[in-house]
């Protein structure tokens, strides 16, 4: 049984609304990781100077 009503054009539940949200935000996410899989990683000082430089900009 679907959880829409009127024939699945418009009204779902807050439920379905939020599944299909985190499935969007885990496929996101999943995309963004595969594009910097080939960026350089920082020491964790290197990171926090990095993000100090960014807060001051």
């Amino acid at each position: 049984m679907s959880s829409c009503r009127g024939g699945g054009k418009g009204f779902c539940t807050q439920e379905t609304f939020e599944k299909v949200e985190e499935i969007l935000e885990s496929f996101g996410l999943g995309r963004y990781m595969e594009e910097v899989e080939d960026e350089a990683v920082l020491s964790l000082d290197s990171a926090k100077r990095y993000y100090d430089a960014l807060e001051t900009d």
